[in-house]
């Protein structure tokens, strides 16, 4: 019914405020209230979106399948297009799916990340900064979008990474003491440490030169030198460069566990301490 239609719409949009774990059990318990309305679907687009906006990539893919599955000519249907052809790198095909997706639904601001890290990648910053700019301040949970901002605008990237961080977001902090890598090794060391005490998380370091692309499972990260936050289990690195073929790597992390990656002709992976024994002494 109607109501029915209504009440999951507003539950999902509610559900994109709230903290991620209540957020997820409120997805769950709406779809166990209607198993059977045809709108369900539009549930799965919204956690879908909660899953990206949580750094669940993942989950969040598996989600919005089911919306392209059941929805053929919607605009996540677009989007998805455009994300398998970005990772086979056709980066105009993908490009002309990812925008066919925002004709469609102009404010979704995982779409946004997507195509702006795709004009990164075609060594267009400006026009992906100009994309995401608006997108900034109301997103600040976003890792992705506030750590790309960082990529985008090389003059503003400390500036833009502290914010992100005072927003709460330790990947902004892990992204900072990433740059910082081979130039002020302290301060880099201090950033890394810090950030490894605000979360339980593993992590992976990327480090090369910037005409690499570099892609962690389904998502395009950006230049190196990276630094990002990862769930423990197997991940895949792909490092895309205009000089050389694409190189792959799958890894694997533990649930305390630091990998640096450095870039070259292939991808070569390196243990690093413990991140423990990277936070500073109080």
């Amino acid at each position: 019914t109607a109501a029915q239609r209504n009440l999951l719409m507003v539950g999902g949009r509610l559900a994109l405020e709230m903290d991620y774990q209540p957020a997820v059990a409120k997805l769950d318990r709406l779809a166990q209230r209607f198993p059977k309305n045809p709108e369900l679907v539009a549930l799965s687009f919204y956690r879908g979106k909660l899953h990206f906006l949580n750094g669940r990539t993942d989950l969040g893919l598996a989600a919005w399948k089911e919306v392209a599955g059941a929805r053929p000519q919607s605009a996540t249907a677009d989007f998805l297009a455009g994300l398998e052809a970005h990772r086979r790198g056709e980066l105009d095909q993908a490009r002309a799916s990812y925008e066919k997706a925002l004709e469609k639904m102009s404010d979704e601001v995982v779409w946004v990340t997507y195509l702006a890290a795709l004009l990164l990648e075609q060594g267009h910053p400006d026009w992906g900064l100009a994309l995401v700019d608006p997108f900034l301040a109301d997103n600040p949970g976003y890792a992705h979008l506030q750590v790309l901002a960082s990529k985008l605008d090389q003059g503003r990237a400390l500036k833009l990474l502290t914010r992100a961080s005072e927003w709460g977001l330790p990947e902004a902090q892990f992204q900072m003491g990433a740059r910082l890598l081979g130039v002020e090794v302290a301060t880099a060391r201090r950033e890394i440490g810090s950030a490894f005490g605000r979360t339980g998380a593993p992590a992976v370091v990327v480090l090369g030169d910037s005409a690499t692309f570099i892609w962690l499972d389904d998502f395009p990260l950006g230049p190196p030198p990276i630094g990002w936050f990862v769930t423990p289990g197997t991940h895949r690195l792909m490092a895309r460069n205009p000089n050389r073929a694409a190189s792959t790597r799958e890894f694997s992390v533990a649930a305390d566990s630091l990998k640096v990656a450095r870039i070259t002709s292939a991808i070569e992976l390196l243990d690093r301490p413990r991140k423990a024994e990277l936070v500073p002494p109080r």
